[in-house]
């Protein structure tokens, strides 16, 4: 349960404009939204953000939404008449304000205009104020702020904060904190400004769903951290620096699970113990059941994996191994070596929808899942490293000998060897396999680690799930089952829906593997996001827009399906980073790998800042046509380099640093690839790999 919708309407002589001409933007490198309206020859502009300032974050204006609106007259004569009105669907306008509450006052909202002697009545639900007269070529300035409480807390100390610092300090402060949140992160420069704006905007997204706590959620119904979606920043976040952001959602978790006692799939995001709760004794807890029976649990350990590849930190291992020990050996194992599906996975629904089950089948209780034995077997991988650094040396054979078996025993149920892939589920009961496969299941063995990518096996999969699958514009999709085709046409599509990280799933799967696909799957980012620059929880493939199953504006559901994503957003920024840089981070031995490329038209791609460790480095990809150039340089540290750089057709020398190198040129796919391992570069030596193409 949620506050309602506010609405915003500027009327004249008592009816409203009517608007032709709609545009909303995001200022670069913040996320504070503008929105203009024009119509006869009027002009509103709204400016929107939530306070964001050092000092005032964790004060009263952090608990506020500020929209500063611009009402301009664009005509030569004087317009009278005006009034603004914002009217509330629940609740009332009294004492000047608008006011709401939920549960009984455990959630109190109270907005307003906080501009002091402005003329504002109240009428029903609405508060009007009434505008005298706007010169020709004038404007009017008015702030609008919202404030939240809870738990019995009062809304209106936060409104008379945004009035005493003002609105413009508040926005000038906001923007400076947004700018210092752009500025600690790697910066991607490219041929393609719309693109850059684009990955930029991803990582604005995660950290507005960060919560004060640490906690990241999705902004959509939601209000707790998902072991799921943290997986989203792990990938992305630490490919572009963000590491003590990331750090904060590990520790929040953290901090949950002790809380509560055990992992769960999902935890609120407001816990707040005086002091850390003592831990567990975690070897005796039980079997995970319910959601956290499979998947997530091994997303948790993931999580770490990520985090010591990016920093080669082993303080919160050491402090979290019974946790993460936990959530390996107490996964729900079923005919002693498969997994369940945790039933809240994000895909389900959609592939419900593909094979022709209930949309609200509960697959844990008729399907045993690929997916979370292909995720638990490289956590389990994982561990046993962990184990040996940490001297467990017992754990660490156990651990081998679990992955052998649940690795053997995923082969041997869900590998179909006459069709070349993996079947992404078996029957719980007879264990027969699905002979089709699904996208999001399908992608995971590479994704996730369980195979390399020159792997036969690896290869085989992704491609011969592809090549069985529907095709849109370069995206590969599972088709509707012909018993849900009806009910689609009623809402307006026909081809099918996919997740919003189908598309980073499969262009992670062909840069992995070098592929000529994996070009056009990732220029399908000017058509797979939207145009606010984020993808939605399910998108409908005929034009990729969201797959809307209903909205309501009384805050009891909100709207289905979430359109503002970590999860997603952070899966997919990964992977379009992956295409272009090929960046893997292995910050025990302070190495990186690189794998770039470019797409046709692309001349450049450069990700200044990235990080290992504790040192910074910039990664440049440039061609001209006729050399393939990869340059690392500004490096705050030594650091060792793996390179693999691949080009269409074939390659006629190869350079580091200026001298020539006869490297082994391998060919697949009709492209040319050469593998430079072991190369280094400090901050006085910097790399530069120069393919020149052609030759055979």
């Amino acid at each position: 349960r949620f506050f309602s919708d506010k609405i915003f309407t500027l009327r004249l002589k008592d009816r409203p404009v009517a608007w032709d001409y709609e545009r909303a933007y995001r200022v670069r490198g913040t996320a504070v939204c503008v929105v203009r309206l024009d119509g006869e020859e009027l002009s509103l502009w709204t400016i929107d953000f939530a306070p964001r300032q050092e000092g005032v974050i964790h004060g009263p204006a952090s608990n506020t939404l500020v929209r500063i609106m611009v009402i301009h007259n664009r005509g030569p004569e004087s317009v009278s008449g005006l009034s603004l009105e914002v009217e509330t669907l629940i609740g009332r306008a009294a004492d000047g304000m608008i006011l709401e509450t939920v549960w009984d006052d455990a959630r109190k909202l109270a907005a307003g205009f906080t501009t002091p002697g402005l003329p504002v009545s109240e009428e029903g639900k609405r508060l009007i104020l009434d505008i005298d007269e706007i010169p020709p070529r004038g404007e009017l300035v008015t702030p609008f702020a919202l404030a939240f409480a809870t738990c019995g807390g009062n809304p209106r100390p936060a409104l008379d904060t945004v009035a005493l610092l003002g609105p413009e300090r508040l926005l000038d402060e906001t923007l400076a904190a947004w700018k210092r949140f752009t500025g600690d992160g790697a910066r991607i420069i490219t041929s393609d400004r719309r693109f850059d704006d684009l990955v930029e905007g991803l990582s604005v997204t995660i950290a507005t769903q960060q919560a004060a706590t640490g906690g990241v959620s999705e902004m959509s119904e939601y209000s707790h951290t998902w072991l799921r979606d943290i997986m989203g920043p792990a990938r992305f976040y630490t490919l572009i620096g963000r590491i003590p952001d990331y750090r904060r959602m590990l520790d929040y978790y953290w901090l949950a699970a002790l809380d509560r006692g055990n992992i769960a799939n999902a935890l609120e995001l407001d816990i707040q113990p005086a002091a850390p709760p003592p831990q567990p004794d975690w070897e005796s807890l039980p079997t995970l059941s319910g959601r956290e029976s499979a998947e997530g649990p091994s997303y948790l350990i993931l999580h770490y994996k990520a985090y010591l590849d990016a920093t080669g930190d082993w303080g919160p291992l050491i402090e979290r191994y019974g946790m993460l020990r936990h959530a390996l050996i107490h996964q729900d194992f079923r005919h002693d070596c498969l997994l369940p599906f945790s039933d809240d996975e994000t895909f389900r629904t959609a592939m419900a929808a593909t094979f022709g089950h209930s949309l609200f089948n509960e697959y844990q209780t008729t399907h045993l899942s690929a997916n979370s034995s292909f995720l638990w077997v490289v956590a389990a991988q994982f561990m046993e490293e962990v184990a040996r650094h940490l001297g467990f040396v017992w754990h660490a054979d156990e651990y081998r000998a679990m992955v052998r078996d649940v690795r053997d025993c995923t082969e041997q149920h869900y590998w179909l060897e006459s069709d070349g892939f993996y079947a992404p589920m078996i029957d719980i009961h007879t264990l027969a396999p699905v002979d089709r496969p699904y996208e999001d299941i399908n992608t995971k063995p590479l994704w996730a680690g369980y195979l390399a990518p020159d792997d036969p096996k690896a290869q085989a999969n992704i491609l011969n799930s592809l090549e069985a699958l529907d095709s849109e514009g370069g995206l590969y999709y599972s088709p509707l089952h012909p018993i849900y085709r009806p009910v689609a046409r009623l809402l307006g599509f026909e081809k099918g829906i996919v997740t919003g990280m189908t598309y980073g799933y499969q262009l992670d799967n062909l840069a992995r593997i070098d592929h000529p696909l994996a070009e056009e799957a990732f220029l399908m980012y000017r058509r797979f996001f939207h145009d606010c620059g984020n993808v939605s929880e399910d998108q409908v493939v005929d034009d990729f827009g969201r797959a809307a199953y209903f909205f309501e504006p009384f805050g009891f559901l909100c709207d289905l399906t979430a359109r503002y994503r970590s999860w997603e957003g952070g899966i997919n920024g990964a992977a379009m980073l992956r295409y272009l840089f090929g960046l893997e981070l292995d910050a025990l031995k302070g190495r990186i790998r690189l794998a770039p490329h470019l797409p046709a038209g692309w001349d450049l791609a450069r990700m200044e800042k990235a990080r290992l460790g504790a040192h910074r480095f910039d990664i440049t990809v440039e061609d001209d046509g006729r050399t393939r150039r990869v340059r690392v340089d500004r490096l705050t540290g030594p650091l060792l380099i793996d390179a693999m750089v691949s080009v269409e057709g074939g390659i006629e020398a190869v350079f580091v640093n200026g001298d020539s190198v006869q490297p082994f040129i391998e060919s697949q796919w009709g492209r040319a690839r050469v593998r430079l391992p072991g190369l280094f570069a400090d901050d006085l030596s910097p790399l530069t790999i120069e393919v020149i193409k052609g030759g055979n």
